[in-house]
């Protein structure tokens, strides 16, 4: 995979662990040609996301201001259907998700594994 694949790609990835966002987003925008960005709740996550519209959203599980779920349920009300990847560290909410979630990971995952996820998501139709 190139790096030109995915650059106009932008990424919003909306962690309260800054460590692990910055794991994420540094991968993404090296190995993945993505243009990747971060917010820490949910609070920062709907404000950028009304200046800047994402190809995709990463969203923990488990943030400030209001679960990941809801997040996203919020997001779609006001920005659209942007594709969404759920990480959570607890593998039984999978089951519980509904919709507004493209894909699910569960917390260990490997980079590799989530930009393998990320692409896919990405080139899905519609």
């Amino acid at each position: 995979m190139t790096q030109s694949n995915h650059l106009r790609n932008r990424v919003l990835v909306v962690e309260d662990n800054a460590d692990i966002a910055t794991i994420i987003c540094d991968f993404l925008d090296a190995k993945g040609g993505f243009r990747a960005d971060h917010v820490e709740d949910a609070a920062a996550a709907l404000e950028v996301c009304r200046r800047q519209p994402y190809d995709l959203l990463i969203v923990d599980h488990l943030i400030p201001g209001m679960d990941g779920i809801q997040l996203l349920a919020t997001l779609r009300k006001s920005y659209g259907n942007t594709p969404a990847i759920m990480m959570s560290g607890n593998p039984s909410i999978a089951d519980s998700i509904e919709s507004g979630v493209t894909a699910f990971l569960a917390k260990p995952f490997s980079l590799s594994r989530l930009l393998e996820e990320a692409t896919k998501v990405l080139r899905a139709p519609g």
